[in-house]
């Protein structure tokens, strides 16, 4: 399976970040995140609006491509300003994606979403966020989703948009009802019990001349 670096900050723009107690995020929440340097500019808002609205302990993890000390070291600031934030980046390489292309020349910050389950073998559930999303209340609620015996919750498709021709250009038939992977609830372990990881990224190679959304066309 992929393997990739956990790194975790603890100077911050030459100021000692205040170390948190260990034991006060054993069971905080944990939420995953994917930037490059690009997208690195809106995991601040997305973080600050978790922790702002939510009293639970939160673990961001920032899984990233190619991001520079510069712009980890913002993000790690945040952790001076929430008392619930706990914030660990991991380092995710082309080998750890299979090597992923994407269509129209998008970034692969989007595919690291697919290895979540196996990044942190020691979580049993997980949240995947964009990071242009901005929580508008206790994100809590969305972890004490009943998935049942599904795997990975979604939201449904976009609003207004009719994905029946991509649907069609995709091979996918109906009832299946395209879903936005933006939002992501995850049983994790039912995720490495059916082998996904390796199941997706197969899917991701054989999809590649007709994929229109990239990971969310190989996860639909």
């Amino acid at each position: 399976g992929p393997i990739c670096m956990v790194v975790i900050y603890s100077i911050v723009s030459g100021n000692n970040m205040p170390m948190k107690h260990e034991n006060n995020f054993k069971n905080s929440l944990p939420v995953f995140l994917s930037a490059d340097d690009f997208h690195a500019p809106f995991v601040g808002p997305c973080v600050c609006s978790i922790c702002e609205n939510t009293n639970e302990n939160i673990t961001f993890y920032v899984m990233e491509r190619l991001m520079g000390n510069r712009n980890k070291r913002k993000i790690m600031n945040l952790c001076n300003k929430y008392e619930n934030c706990e914030i660990k980046f991991i380092s995710v390489t082309d080998e750890d994606l299979n090597h992923a292309q994407t269509r129209c020349g998008l970034s692969t910050s989007a595919f690291p979403r697919l290895l979540i389950p196996d990044l942190c073998p020691e979580i049993d559930r997980a949240i995947y966020l964009d990071v242009d999303i901005i929580a508008t209340g206790d994100i809590k609620k969305l972890w004490d989703q009943d998935l049942g015996d599904h795997v990975v919750g979604f939201a449904f498709g976009h609003h207004g948009i009719d994905f029946t021709h991509i649907k069609a250009r995709e091979g996918i038939s109906d009832p299946h009802e395209y879903f936005n992977s933006g939002v992501m609830l995850v049983n994790c372990v039912k995720w490495r019990n059916m082998g996904l990881t390796k199941k997706l990224f197969d899917v991701e190679y054989k999809t590649r001349d007709i994929r229109v959304h990239n990971d969310q066309s190989v996860l639909n």
